[in-house]
């Protein structure tokens, strides 16, 4: 019995460095791509994003949200045009299974809408430590405070961190009780 359990802390703990080397690597590949669309939606060269954004032509910004328009309608629209319907998580959580590619597309059409209008690639990260830190310490509202305490942004990023939150402590909630428990 001590071997099983030992065997399934060690799958354990080499799936845990796994999946946070990937995510290490798969945030960092979103990020410079996401530098990089903000380096050709503004054309800057330095600065913080707001003056990058703020110093760029004003025809560049409006052809920067109109672009990010059309690559969303066509996206979308081709996505539900040619591929798999998309499964929500929570027909996922019920045994549903999802596409890995339509999963992938609709993921990056999201990212891209919501960041190449000009959403500071930073805001997305203090929602993330906001959603970790609710769920891994199981404080959410002292995550959220925490978040609009030590940023300048605060009062802006409270809607969506409110929703990470959220659903960082459901899914949280619900691994913990049917995966680690054993409760199903």
């Amino acid at each position: 019995m001590r071997l099983a359990a030992l065997s399934w802390l060690v799958r354990l703990a080499v799936v845990t460095v796994l999946v946070g080397v990937g995510g290490g690597m798969s945030g960092m590949v979103v990020g410079l791509g996401l530098q990089a669309l903000e380096h050709l939606a503004y054309g800057y060269s330095a600065g913080t994003f707001l003056s990058r954004v703020v110093g760029s032509a004003p025809w560049r910004r409006i052809l920067a949200l109109a672009v990010a328009g059309v690559v969303g309608a066509v996206g979308w629209w081709a996505l539900r045009r040619w591929g798999r319907p998309v499964v929500s998580v929570q027909d996922s959580v019920q045994g549903a299974r999802m596409s890995a590619l339509v999963t992938l597309v609709n993921a990056g059409l999201q990212i891209t809408m919501l960041v190449w209008p000009g959403m500071p690639v930073a805001a997305f990260a203090l929602v993330a430590a906001g959603a970790f830190l609710a769920s891994s310490m199981r404080a959410p509202f002292t995550a959220l405070l925490l978040v609009v305490e030590f940023t300048d942004r605060g009062p802006a990023l409270l809607p969506p961190v409110m929703i990470a939150i959220a659903g960082s402590v459901a899914v949280s909630q619900l691994v913990s009780r049917r995966w680690l428990s054993g409760v199903a």
